[in-house]
C-alpha cells in the first residue's frame, strides 16, 4: 500500500500513512458531523487567546487535515493515534487526491506531536499524481 490510499477497516475509512513491523499508521476519516465539530472547536481555540492556549494548541485532538478530495469533501483525516496491528486486514477503496496527500504529508512532518518515526518516514515520501 502507498501513502494516501484510502482503506476500509471495520466499517471505518482510513488513509494509509505507513507501517513498521509493529504498527500500521492510519488517519481516520471522520464523518461530516464529527469533522465539522472538530474544525469548529479547533478554530475557536486558535482564534481566541487564553493563558493555556499553547497547551490547547498542542493537543493530539487537532492532529487532522480537512480533505478536499471529492469523495471526502467536508470531512477530516485524523492522524493522531497509531493503534492498529499489522495483522489486521485492510481493503483499499480509493486514493486521496494529490492536494490532500500533500497537505497531509506537510501537516504530519511539521507536527512535533506526531510520532517521530511517522514524521521521518512521511518526509521522505515523494508525492506524485496517481
Amino acid at each position: 500500500m502507498n501513502f494516501g490510499e484510502v482503506v476500509k477497516f471495520k466499517s471505518w475509512e482510513y488513509v494509509y500513512l505507513m507501517e513498521t513491523t509493529d504498527i500500521i499508521y492510519l488517519a481516520k476519516i471522520l464523518d461530516k458531523d464529527k469533522s465539522k465539530l472538530l474544525v469548529e472547536q479547533r478554530n475557536k481555540v486558535f482564534t481566541q487567546g487564553s493563558k493555556n492556549m499553547p497547551y490547547k494548541q498542542a493537543l493530539i485532538k487537532w492532529a487532522f487535515v480537512e480533505l478536499s478530495t471529492a469523495e471526502y469533501k467536508e470531512r477530516i483525516a485524523h492522524y493522531g493515534y497509531p493503534d492498529f496491528d499489522p495483522e489486521d486486514i485492510l481493503d483499499p477503496i480509493g486514493l486521496l487526491d494529490l492536494e490532500d496527500r500533500k497537505k497531509l504529508q506537510t501537516e504530519i512532518q511539521n507536527d512535533p506531536n506526531a510520532a517521530k518515526q511517522l514524521r521521518e518516514h512521511v518526509s521522505k515520501i515523494k508525492i506524485e499524481e496517481a
